[in-house]
């Protein structure tokens, strides 16, 4: 449902969406579509795959891809090593100001020095 309502959010902003149930489709979906993607929003924990291995995994072939994690469980969810400094983490539940703001937190992270 958290899924469904974020991408709700996105694709009224005018993002393009590309939709994975859990970490290890999220993969094969990201193989599949070998255009660039600028930013993986992910939950942290979910099934098969946790987000920050997720990210770890897509980095390997997309080195400069951004990440905003979402957690109900806080930034300490993520584990030692599992974000960079330009990740962007967002409490869950969040609002959907709150999200698009994180969104373009995110998106921005790329022109810190």
């Amino acid at each position: 449902m958290v899924r469904e309502i974020a991408r709700r959010i996105l694709a009224s902003q005018g993002f393009e969406i590309l939709e994975a149930a859990d970490g290890a489709s999220a993969l094969q979906i990201a193989e599949a579509d070998r255009g660039q993607i600028d930013l993986l929003v992910t939950d942290v924990v979910m099934p098969s795959l946790r987000g920050p291995a997720l990210a770890a995994q897509l980095r390997l072939s997309r080195p400069e891809l951004l990440v905003l994690y979402m957690s109900g469980y806080g930034p300490s969810s993520l584990g030692e090593g599992g974000a960079t400094e330009r990740d962007v983490f967002l409490q869950k539940p969040f609002t959907p100001t709150t999200l698009r703001e994180s969104v373009q937190r995110a998106l921005h992270s790329r022109e810190a020095p």
